[in-house]
């Protein structure tokens, strides 16, 4: 959200369809820039790694760091070796595949397209 034009431009364009739902109460502009307002918080880094502990389960080591940000709101941050890895491997896969994919498809007087990675 940059700004007040943009919440009055979700509440022009979206407005009807959020009403349409059934029991959706659909708030103003000035009421979602203030519940943003509220939910912002000092640029403080989050992701401190000293601040994580480590647990083990089934034997997994997992670091678990928590963070309060707001007075009723809490984030819960988990980080594993293992899993972190297969994740990345996924991600390399499905690229691959848009790869072979994009370099399949055809159209006529199109400039080419190579598909980076920044990683």
């Amino acid at each position: 959200m940059c700004g007040g034009d943009c919440a009055e431009d979700i509440e022009e364009h979206l407005h009807d369809a959020l009403a349409a739902i059934p029991g959706n109460k659909v708030s103003g502009a000035d009421t979602l820039l203030r519940c943003v307002k509220e939910l912002a918080v000092e640029n403080t880094p989050f992701l401190d790694h000293t601040e994580y502990k480590k647990k083990e389960k089934n034997g997994e080591v997992f670091q678990i760091a928590t963070y309060s940000y707001t007075k009723n709101r809490r984030l819960i941050v988990t980080h594993n070796t293992k899993r972190a890895e297969k994740d990345r491997k996924d991600r390399e896969k499905s690229i691959e595949k848009l790869r072979q994919k994009l370099e399949k498809v055809k159209i006529p007087n199109a400039v080419p397209f190579r598909l980076t990675t920044g990683m």
